[in-house]
């Protein structure tokens, strides 16, 4: 029988177009990194789509 791991994922939205993607493994005690990735959800993350980025330098 082949071993399993167990692992768990995690997704936070920063409100500025794109989420940042996390996979760990291991126990509570010693948990492990295996991913840390940002998602970008919008296609041109030059154009804030939040009021208060467009007037951040104002």
């Amino acid at each position: 029988m082949a071993a399993t791991a167990r692992v768990a994922l995690g997704v936070r939205d920063h409100y500025c177009g794109c989420a940042v993607l996390v996979e760990l493994t291991g126990d509570l005690a010693t948990p492990r990194l295996l991913r840390r990735e940002r998602i970008a959800l919008l296609g041109d993350l030059t154009r804030p789509d939040q009021p208060h980025h467009a007037t951040a330098g104002l």
